[in-house]
């Protein structure tokens, strides 16, 4: 993605080994408030994971989350980064990675995976789950808001106060997206004044082209609401379902419109 460039000051930095002297992977830190901080970062590529498990190392991360599929319409979104459960410990450059539990569906969430990892560089090893959600499409957003409440509540269970990855294919659009809402809710939870767009603008500030396009955009408010009633900070009431019919009709009518536009 030679289009989307990263912000200097905010972007994760390899720390230089007698290997190599490239600090560069495609990756930024988010702020989200004193205590959580994420990385928002592009999909593994065949010559970068062994980049991507360094950083995950080096950043003492306890969680990973994956918001796409490998491969999606025949296109590759990103590369395969998780060893075989039979192989034991599977070499990416310098780096070793084995599944430590195996990989296994949240019994009530669709189209979730958990699986815990074990990495080991440079004698360091680090223990990771990698969380991986299969039903948000490209360029566009879920069918419901419910399963990404869950996997915030997933995340937070295993953040182990070191920043968590985040991944898409870009790492701009269903990354940027999934991390606005929580910078908003942070924001609501301490009873503070709000604006999307400025909270959107702020998280571009550190990972630039995040939220991508008007279905995103439209989301993070369909999340934030169906978080806030979920809290008891919102009550469905008239008002809200109105507009949750309103959002639901607008999203039909976009998904069609790009359905057209593309064939």
């Amino acid at each position: 993605y030679d289009d989307i460039k990263l912000e200097d000051k905010t972007r994760v930095k390899l720390k230089k080994t007698s290997n190599s002297n490239d600090d560069y992977i495609h990756a930024s830190y988010v702020t989200v408030s004193n205590d959580l901080t994420y990385i928002c970062a592009q999909g593994p590529l065949p010559n970068t994971v062994q980049d991507f498990w360094i950083m995950a190392i080096q950043e003492e991360t306890n969680v990973i989350l994956q918001l796409c599929q490998n491969k999606e319409d025949e296109h590759e979104q990103c590369s395969e980064y998780l060893p075989n459960e039979s192989t034991g410990w599977k070499e990416y450059g310098a780096v070793r990675v084995r599944i430590t539990e195996p990989t296994s569906g949240i019994v009530t969430l669709r189209k979730v995976t958990r699986t815990k990892i074990e990495a080991s560089y440079s004698n360091k090893t680090q223990e990771v789950t990698h969380i991986a959600y299969t039903g948000w499409p490209d360029h566009s957003v879920p069918d419901s808001p419910v399963t990404c409440c869950e996997i915030y509540t997933l995340l937070h269970k295993y953040y182990g106060k070191k920043p968590i990855i985040v991944h898409c294919s870009a790492g701009v659009g269903r990354t940027g997206t999934f991390v606005a809402v929580e910078m908003i809710m942070e924001k609501l939870r301490r009873n503070e004044t709000c604006i999307v767009v400025d909270v959107t603008r702020k998280l571009r500030e550190q990972r630039l082209h995040a939220v991508q396009n008007d279905l995103q955009y439209l989301f993070i408010y369909r999340l934030v609401i169906e978080l806030l009633v979920e809290e008891g900070l919102l009550s469905r009431d008239q008002q809200v379902i109105d507009f949750l019919k309103e959002y639901d009709s607008l999203i039909a009518r976009k998904k069609r419109e790009r359905m057209l536009k593309d064939n």
